[in-house]
């Protein structure tokens, strides 16, 4: 079956007359010698979760850590006299905890406003540290107000005044407010706003602009950026084994003596956990040579592992090397993401989970993109005719050859004719996904691949692409200035004498049973320096249109936009692109090895690719079919045994394949019988049976969950109360076993958590809460609204709470009108009079049934909800050539906070641009007339807009602000 459809290439976007980077004279101490950490306790009700107390601590740095130097408690400005009352018999019957008795023994007590000035401003003038885990949550719970920001920020107003004009309280225009702008649900970033003199403030220059120094760290950040995990301040104790562990209660929102326990052994466990963190941090040398890496600044792996090739004195490519913008186009469209589908759905089977070991640093060494960054110039060689020999006769074969892989550095202009590559398309009905299918593709248009994809397409479709133009990156020299370094003090890389990416790897296997601790850090080190950071991208709004010329592959256009993406510094698409297609390359290179035996494999993802096998081999029963083959487990060794040859390591380090069977084969050692059940890309589980013939999961993923709060209580290490993998068992047990009983959870409201990260999201909540509270959303059907009522104009929005028992007998209250309601979980027989709302047997109903609708059916037909067992590529036929932006994150389906769902892709006209499918529902949900009359639109317009015409940037963006009711600008 022929599908045609627009197809997306992302874009390499320059901002014309841009202003070169100005000189910043930020100089401040690492760390400096004072930080002020504290804590804050809140209200419980969603609209305000407002300040009740919490305690503070000034610390100073004393031999390598930080000691407690004063102490005390703050509190809500109109805090009630009996609580008041509590807080000062605290006060009266504790002892403060300051390191000697050189400094004030007394435990300060100050309401909010005296905090503020006293206390914080006091640490920002002495430019002190400023320490919380979860930073932008106790910030927030100071401030007195907030404006929005551009960029997903908010300005939050700390310190009032009576004005002199109103007799009414007002922002004090000489004290500075906190502007806070969420990176993603891991970070933020923080500044400062300029007051009526400045002067008064620390301040340092970037450019001929002033700024006052700001130093917030977030723990919760700095945690995720040294160890690539998230936790919360209780796990971060219980991790890093601290002196002081949290203590377990429910906080009531009120003030008690356990509460005031509670919340000052809070601040003591912030202390502990940030020494600890703080003698992690200093292991890292990336300081030496000027080369600052601030714990206030360090938001990810990544900003780790950059801060090391700084100090292996590697210039980004983007600022040494000459390279056309034409060229980032041509490489920018050539880049895709990761391989992630389904082959066989809804059919349980024999299976044996492959994985390639550290795929990205491997590829960047096979393909030598060590040599390009260390190298002191490129150059940009067109290879045609020697590109089309050397695809005309490679073979699989060759590919298991390192030397062939360095001649793939190329990009190659195809015209193709059913050709096997990736695809990007609108493969859902939702008009916003844009997904990358690995499928039949014909265009009358060309487009440029990478030169493993190209490979790739040789390997899948048997046929050569038709090759119009080849040109090849080729480094040349080394740079100047190169220099060693040591990894977290114990590895030397050498980059003058060292492949990076192969030192990380060896060294990685050489100290895992040793060093488990530097062992990780070396894995974490080599996947955030091998790949995301060469594509890196951030949106920002401008407040007023911006020229920019677009480039995507050899197509080009000016227009103007009011929002960009901003380069990350090693932003470099020639490395990003080839990297994504030597990655398609590896899993093209396995599934052309299974097929050749005759085999399928159930799903891939990314990395890895599940191969349908068993100990013996042989045929088994397949829905939708009459049998399959199997594949035998001396198959599937002989298959990973063919990688041994691509092992670029050194052996004695790093021996065998660089395709692994994964672990979750094993039990004590032998391999096992393994079986996997997969619905669409990344929603799949692998299971085994017990003696009883039990089901027993051994891997389940939470894809298209991960945006559910939790119906049920999880404790650590503890799988019998993991949902997750409850609701895999019902799944399972519906398909291959005796159907139980469902959870009792399925019939618990289902409810999303979310976190008011953004002035997006408060827009979503129509500004029924305050930034950075986190409330409960119940999720609705969309055919039970009430009467007049549509998502336009209707949601509901609850207190946040982990007693799911009262969930239904909580009041919820309309983000619109305030009004409260009742709600229940669905009636067919319609006797309720209450918001009826979805549970979490609603969600895995339809979970279940998600199609894979990157690909067919074996019948040739699209894959739809009952479509069980081998699934068919599509035929995709190209009907316009679009030009994007970043993709739609959708990352908050697989657990991060729902903040990022307010992003859309920005795509790029000819000077103009079109509205998505989402858009244009949302235009007609709300109606032409209305829509006009509120933006101030023309009718005629705003009916094309609607019938997806291009249009002026300005005047989409204009729509967009409305429909999805936006409150930033």
């Amino acid at each position: 079956m022929t599908l045609i459809k627009d197809i997306f290439f992302r874009s390499h976007v320059v901002e014309l007359d841009a202003k070169k980077p100005a000189v910043n004279s930020y100089d401040e101490p690492v760390w400096p010698e004072h930080l002020l950490a504290y804590d804050t306790e809140t209200t419980l009700d969603p609209q305000g979760q407002s300040l009740v107390f919490g305690f503070y601590r000034v610390c100073r740095l004393q031999g390598g850590s930080y000691d407690c130097i004063e102490e005390g408690i703050l509190h809500a400005d109109d805090l009630q006299p009996t609580y008041l009352d509590v807080i000062t018999r605290y006060v009266q019957d504790s002892a403060s905890e300051v390191v000697s008795s050189n400094y004030d023994e007394r435990i300060h007590v100050y309401n909010r406003s005296e905090f503020v000035e006293r206390i914080l401003f006091d640490a920002i003038r002495t430019k002190a540290l400023i320490v919380a885990f979860n930073a932008p949550w106790d910030i927030s719970r100071l401030a007195v107000g907030y404006r929005v920001s551009r960029n997903r920020a908010w300005t939050l107003i700390l310190s009032q005044r009576i004005s002199r004009k109103t007799g009414k309280l007002e922002p004090n225009p000489e004290r500075p407010c906190m502007r806070v702008t969420s990176k993603d649900s891991k970070a933020a970033f923080f500044s400062l706003t300029k007051p009526v003199r400045p002067e008064e403030w620390p301040t340092y220059t970037v450019g001929n602009k002033t700024r006052i120094v700001c130093r917030v760290l977030d723990l919760h950040t700095l945690g995720w950026a040294l160890f690539n995990e998230q936790t919360s301040l209780k796990g971060a104790c219980e991790t890093l084994h601290t002196k002081n562990q949290k203590l377990d209660q429910e906080p009531s929102g009120t003030v008690t003596i356990e509460e005031l326990k509670y919340g000052r052994q809070d601040v003591r466990c912030t202390v502990d956990v940030l020494n600890s963190l703080k003698e992690e941090f200093d292991k890292h040398p990336v300081n030496q040579h000027r080369i600052e890496l601030y714990p206030d600044r360090a938001v990810s792996p990544a900003s780790v592992g950059k801060a090391y090739l700084r100090a292996m004195g590697i210039t980004p490519p983007k600022d040494k090397f000459v390279v056309p913008h034409n060229i980032h186009g041509i490489a920018s469209q050539a880049y895709f993401g990761g391989r992630a589908e389904c082959g066989i759905r809804n059919t349980p089977l024999p299976v044996v989970l492959t994985d390639f070991s550290s795929q990205y640093p491997t590829i960047n060494s096979l393909l030598g993109n060590p040599d390009v960054l260390i190298a002191d110039s490129i150059s940009l060689e067109d290879v045609t005719g020697e590109v089309r020999n050397f695809v005309a006769r490679i073979t699989l074969v060759d590919c298991f050859k390192q030397k062939h892989w360095k001649t793939m550095k190329f990009f190659a202009r195809i015209r193709p004719n059913n050709d096997v590559v990736p695809v990007r398309a609108e493969y859902h009905d939702d008009g916003v996904t844009k997904n990358i299918g690995v499928n039949y593709f014909t265009s009358s248009e060309p487009i440029w691949l990478s030169g493993p994809d190209v490979i790739a397409s040789k390997l899948l479709s048997g046929k050569v692409p038709y090759i119009e133009k080849a040109i090849r990156m080729v480094p040349h020299g080394q740079q100047k200035g190169l220099r060693p370094t040591n990894l977290r003090g114990m590895v030397e890389v050498d980059p003058r004498k060292h492949d990076l990416f192969r030192v990380m790897v060896e060294q990685k296997q050489v100290h895992k049973t040793s060093d488990g601790a530097l062992s990780y850090f070396l894995k974490i080190c080599a996947n955030s320096t091998s790949y995301g950071m060469f594509f890196e991208l951030t949106p920002q709004n401008r407040s007023n249109l911006v020229k920019m010329k677009v480039f995507s592959g050899e197509h080009s256009h000016e227009q103007s936009v009011t929002r960009i993406e901003k380069q990350g510094e090693w932003y470099f698409p020639p490395i990003a692109a080839l990297i994504t297609g030597g990655a398609h390359l590896l899993l093209a290179m396995l599934e052309r090895c299974i097929t050749d035996k005759s085999g399928h494999y159930l799903f891939c993802d990314t990395d890895s690719m599940c191969i349908v096998a068993s100990r013996s081999g042989g045929w088994v029963s397949c829905r939708g079919e009459p049998r399959v083959k199997a594949l035998s487990s001396k198959d599937v060794k002989q298959i990973t045994k063919r990688f041994e040859s691509l092992n670029c390591y050194d052996r004695r380090k790093v021996p065998g394949s660089i395709l692994k069977i994964e672990k979750v084969n094993f039990e004590n050692g032998e391999q096992i019988e393994l079986f996997g059940y997969s619905i669409s890309a990344k929603r799949y589980v692998l299971y085994r049976y017990d003696p009883n013939g039990n089901i027993v999961i051994v891997d389940a993923k939470a894809h298209g969950l991960g945006y559910l709060y939790p119906p049920k209580d999880t404790v650590k290490g503890d799988p019998q109360s993991d949902w997750i993998l409850e609701a895999w068992h019902w799944v399972l047990e519906g398909e291959v076993a005796t159907p139980r009983p469902a959870p009792e959870w399925f019939r618990v409201p289902a409810m999303m958590r979310i976190t008011v990260s953004t002035p997006a999201i408060l827009g979503m909540l129509k500004g029924f809460t305050k930034p950075f509270n986190f409330v409960h959303v119940p999720l609705l059907f969309p055919s039970l609204y009430p009467v007049g009522k549509d998502p336009s104009n209707f949601g509901l929005i609850m207190p946040f709470s982990k007693h799911r028992e009262q969930w239904l007998n909580t009041k919820a209250n309309d983000t619109h009108s305030g009004k409260p309601y009742s709600i229940a979980l669905l009636d067919p027989q319609g006797r309720t009079r209450k918001i009826q709302v979805k549970c979490y047997g609603n969600i895995m109903g339809a979970y279940r049934e998600h199609p894979e609708s990157k690909f067919l059916g074996n019948d040739g037909n699209p894959c739809e909800s009952l479509t069980r067992g081998l699934l068919r590529r599509s035929h995709i036929v190209a009907n316009r050539h679009r030009y994007v932006g970043k993709e739609t994150s959708r990352r908050w389906e697989q657990g991060d906070d729902i903040s990022m769902a307010d992003f859309r892709c920005a795509e790029y006209g000819d000077g103009q641009m079109v509205a998505d499918e989402k858009t244009r529902k949302q235009i007609v949900e709300k109606g032409i007339r209305k829509t006009a009359r509120e933006t101030g639109i023309h009718t005629d317009t705003v009916t094309l807009i609607a019938k997806g015409r291009p249009v002026k940037p300005v005047t989409l963006a204009k729509i967009v602000s409305f429909v999805a009711h936006r409150t930033d600008d």
